[in-house]
């Protein structure tokens, strides 16, 4: 939860998410409003998994974790399906489509998924490319899409049309200090 600070010295909330290998952890920090010139620490987060997840605190409500996202899509929420590119050329293909990073495309709404497909073998009709989309036979789980993320190295990933960054390598055997530091 971010809320705006109407003095110098009241408090910020700032959230962290960082997802571990068996559990989700939300870290609240409080800072306090400096100089822009001023790096602030925000606090300190630990990342078992070694896996961080760089996404606007906003949406983290989205996040499934272990589970289909369908699970934790609230009532009103659209019906999507996930799909990967397969085939002989299908990085040179997922590339060029550029609808999403890497080789997997999420959250591609159902009643478009059929219009879609025709558009990504058009391309690839047109391109000379032999790759096909294969759709998951379930939608994927937003901590798997961080693990194939990283290990694909793939920039970033989509949840709900949000983008995401997943960062791997994290030390998993101390806590880090989290800070903020004042950008252009």
């Amino acid at each position: 939860m971010v809320r705006k600070a109407t003095r110098l010295d009241e408090p910020l909330r700032h959230t962290v998410f960082v997802p571990s290998d068996r559990q989700m952890i939300v870290v609240a920090c409080v800072v306090r409003r400096l100089r822009a010139v001023d790096d602030v620490e925000l606090g300190s987060a630990t990342c078992p998994s070694g896996h961080l997840v760089l996404v606007d605190g906003g949406y983290l409500g989205l996040w499934s974790g272990d589970r289909s996202p369908d699970e934790v899509g609230g009532p009103g929420g659209v019906a999507a399906v996930d799909f990967e590119v397969v085939g002989p050329d299908a990085d040179t293909a997922a590339r060029s489509f550029d609808h999403q990073s890497g080789r997997r495309l999420y959250d591609i709404p159902e009643h478009a998924a059929e219009q879609f497909t025709a558009k990504f073998d058009e391309h690839c009709r047109a391109h000379g490319f032999s790759a096909l989309l294969h759709r998951f036979s379930h939608r994927v789980p937003h901590r798997e899409r961080v693990r194939h993320a990283i290990e694909a190295g793939d920039s970033d990933f989509l949840i709900a049309g949000v983008p995401v960054v997943p960062v791997g390598g994290v030390p998993t055997d101390r806590t880090l200090r989290v800070v903020a530091t004042h950008g252009q």
